[in-house]
């Protein structure tokens, strides 16, 4: 059999689907067909293998979970600055948040003079974009079974 051309121990089963490199299990990456090389050219963040070993791996999932997160906090933050601005303020000014948490029940914050209306306005305008959404998400579902 042929030996790795990476660890020069074991013996060569695959073949690298970038480099054409013939090299061993412990060497190679089954999901992406690469040889360990190749993968940490591609990708720069570090991933444990379930071998324990160190590898590189790209992946944009936790940037966005991140921001998302971040941008929640953000706007809920904000949002509870108003408020209590408002309150200060001797009720001049009307604000309103709506957080739909991952449960069907909203959580609805409002405070001021007109804070009924704006609650109002908000919940008729995520109830507007979710029916947007499931439409043109079962728009989507029929067009690909039209064939």
């Amino acid at each position: 059999m042929v030996k790795c051309e990476i660890c020069h121990i074991n013996d060569a089963k695959y073949v690298c689907s970038d480099c054409g490199r013939k090299v061993c299990e412990n060497c190679f990456d089954p999901y992406s067909w690469l040889c360990i090389q190749c993968l940490e050219k591609r990708k720069p963040t570090k991933l444990l293998t379930t071998y324990g070993e160190e590898r590189k791996m790209n992946s944009t999932y936790p940037i966005i979970m991140k921001s998302t997160i971040i941008g929640f906090i953000m706007i809920f933050i904000g949002t509870i600055i108003i408020m209590f601005s408002s309150l200060l303020m001797g009720g001049k000014f009307s604000t309103g948040i709506i957080i739909f948490p991952f449960i069907p029940l909203p959580l609805i914050i409002g405070t001021g003079p007109n804070s009924e209306i704006l609650i109002v306005m908000g919940l008729l305008m995520v109830i507007s974009i979710i029916l947007i959404m499931i439409i043109y998400w079962r728009m989507g579902r029929t067009d690909s079974l039209n064939i």
